[in-house]
């Protein structure tokens, strides 16, 4: 098992399923934002970013600013993973995210946000999934695998196995 902690939250996959985008060597030469990491889990890549807060929404500016940079997160990861299945054969990638068929692959995109109400989240998603619209088309991905979660439904849905205070 691969186990790591970010946003006051530990993560733990089995190491052939886990690919920890953010510390490649590659995209730290590119210049590029990052998840935490790319998942397969279900037949599916996720990609899965972890944050301790956000801004509300009545806080316009910084609200705009996080789904922003959010989003530039997902795309920039997207297209990376996609860049070294095709062009890096030296970066260094788990069994089952190696395997994947980028013809076929179905992606999905998960922000996990510590702390959060349920009420809070639905805002968010909304506007995260309006900020990524174009990337959705592109990629061919549904708006649907675009989620907004707290720590409690990460715990539920196996993505976390702990939460701290």
């Amino acid at each position: 098992m691969l186990t790591f902690t970010e946003s006051k939250m530990t993560f733990s996959f089995p190491e052939d399923d886990v690919y920890r985008i953010e510390k490649s060597d590659l995209l730290s030469k590119v210049h590029l934002k990052a998840t935490e990491c790319v998942v397969w889990r279900n037949d599916r890549l996720v990609f899965v970013e972890a944050k301790c807060s956000s801004p509300r929404p009545q806080r316009r500016e910084d609200f705009d600013q996080f789904i922003s940079d959010i989003t530039e997160k997902f795309v920039h990861s997207i297209t990376f993973y996609n860049a070294v299945m095709l062009r890096h054969e030296e970066e260094l990638l788990p069994m089952n995210i190696k395997k994947v068929d980028l013809r076929k692959a179905d992606y999905s995109f998960v922000l996990v946000i510590h702390g959060h109400q349920l009420s809070w989240l639905p805002p968010l998603m909304d506007a995260l999934k309006s900020k990524m619209r174009d990337a959705l088309r592109l990629w061919s991905v549904a708006d649907v695998n675009v989620k907004v979660i707290n720590d409690e439904l990460a715990l539920d849905r196996k993505l976390i196995v702990e939460s701290q205070a």
